[in-house]
């Protein structure tokens, strides 16, 4: 049994999943790196700092849950930080999304993350203590063109706010973090490579700090919420978007300038 804080990441064998591993690795955790496929998992857990144990899991299967889950309370007795990151989508437009891509994308996107709260409710019972961190998308609140994605990541903030309410008198928190575009192992639904790119691109004009986020951004906050520091934050949605989650700027005329402006300084220093 470790007495070190342990964090649970699912989808730990993805891009993201892998970066908030490391990072909250670096923050002193103990990692549990979960995934449905575990082949690669030994090669990410060589990349962290700390200590690790890798567990396979479908997310969306209830009994693979339980058995994970009580394993872990037996072998740790505690689960301080449940990260719920695994998450999928299909890129279609609503005439090609079949019902059955419409389920799978919920069962995993929501009913995975319902599943791995209600099986970490005893530990919590015992502890009287817990983190859960919920990956959710700006989209919840832009919209966009895949509507199974964007309405599973809206469903995703209503069972982070349930969790919230209901867990409070356990003292377990409940947050989830809205990233925007991040070039990731999933991106590949966008398109081909320049697509992409092209994809990126817009979302860089569309931020008023004009930059991409990257997945090392989502880990910080991640990790925030996960420190000591964010015990009294619960019930909220912190956008990792820069900026990409409010209304699309208009350029005005005097904008314009500015930005003509900056690239004509920026030449003359090159």
């Amino acid at each position: 049994m470790t007495e070190k804080a342990i964090a649970l990441v699912t989808g730990a064998g993805g891009g993201l999943g892998s970066v908030v591993s490391r990072r909250l690795s670096e923050a002193g955790f103990h990692i549990l790196l979960v995934d449905v496929e575990t082949e690669g998992l030994e090669r990410i857990a060589q990349t962290l700092p700390g200590s690790w144990e890798i567990h396979q899991c479908d997310v969306t299967d209830e009994g693979s849950v339980s058995q994970m889950m009580g394993r872990i309370g037996n072998d740790n007795g505690h689960l301080d930080v449940l990260v719920n990151n695994a998450g999928i989508e299909s890129g279609a437009l609503l005439a090609d999304l079949s019902a059955g891509d419409w389920r799978r994308i919920f069962e995993v996107n929501v009913t995975g993350p319902f599943l791995l709260a209600r099986a970490a409710l005893p530990i919590w019972r015992r502890t009287r203590t817990g983190t859960i961190v919920n990956i959710s998308s700006r989209t919840w609140l832009s919209g966009g063109s895949d509507a199974a994605y964007v309405s599973s990541k809206a469903a995703l903030v209503g069972l982070t706010r349930a969790l919230a309410s209901e867990l409070g008198y356990l003292g377990v928190t409940s947050n989830a973090v809205a990233p925007g575009f991040v070039k990731s192992q999933l991106s590949h639904v966008k398109g081909d490579p320049a697509q992409v790119e092209d994809f990126a691109q817009r979302f860089m004009e569309a931020s008023p700090l004009n930059r991409p986020v990257t997945p090392e951004d989502v880990a910080e906050t991640v990790a925030f919420l996960a420190s000591p520091g964010a015990r009294a934050i619960t019930g909220e949605v912190v956008h990792v978007a820069a900026g990409s989650q409010m209304a699309v700027r208009v350029k005005t005329a005097a904008q314009r300038r500015v930005e003509q402006h900056a690239a004509i300084e920026s030449e003359a220093r090159s």
